[in-house]
């Protein structure tokens, strides 16, 4: 569904993202896989109208958003015969035309991800991409700091065998949702757990 103060014309205009799930689309962003926020659609309908098609048509209804991709159809009467084969030849174009758009399409997250995972080896970017990677990294280091409430990320990093700033990236996060809080400086503080248990 739409953001609330979200309409059609919104969505098919300039605007803001409103992702439903930041943490998701966080990783998503840091992995490539979204070049700019809120160019979605547009990108959308642009691949339509350079494969020389016509664009979705986007409607809300229903509390949801309905998308409709319009067929070609042939002008003019043909036999039941004709419409057979004229039938496997619409459909035929539809595969070429999916799987244009879909080989561009992952031509390009293909060459996004390459690059991004090439230029952060170090930073484990690739832990990040998978969420459930992430999330059991981070239970890990909710266990270790519960045994060791004053480590330091350093030693974190070098028993998960994760770069160090892979570890303050899931320490953030679990600061941010409300697990963890850091009591004192980094030098001489330790990190306090709100385990919900």
């Amino acid at each position: 569904r739409l953001p609330e103060d979200f309409t059609v014309e919104t969505l098919l205009s300039k605007h803001p993202s409103r992702p439903y799930n930041k943490n998701i689309a966080d990783i998503f962003f840091k992995a490539g896989f979204i070049e700019a926020w809120g160019r979605g659609i547009a990108k959308i309908i642009n691949g339509f109208i350079h494969e020389g098609l016509d664009a979705p048509v986007f409607q809300a209804t229903m509390g949801g958003i309905l998308v409709t991709i319009k067929r070609r159809v042939s002008d003019g009467s043909v036999s039941n015969h004709q419409k057979k084969y004229a039938d496997k030849d619409k459909d035929n174009d539809t595969v070429r035309v999916t799987d244009n758009v879909t080989d561009n399409v992952t031509d390009n997250v293909t060459d996004k991800v390459t690059d991004n995972v090439v230029d952060n080896v170090t930073d484990n970017v690739t832990d990040n991409v998978t969420e459930n990677v992430t999330e059991n990294r981070q239970k890990v280091i909710i266990a270790l700091l519960k045994q060791s409430p004053d480590i330091s990320t350093s030693s974190l990093a070098k028993q998960l065998n994760v770069a160090r700033r892979t570890i303050a990236r899931d320490i953030d996060n679990l600061k941010q949702i409300g697990l963890l809080y850091r009591i004192g400086p980094d030098k001489g503080g330790y990190w306090q757990i709100n385990d919900p248990d």
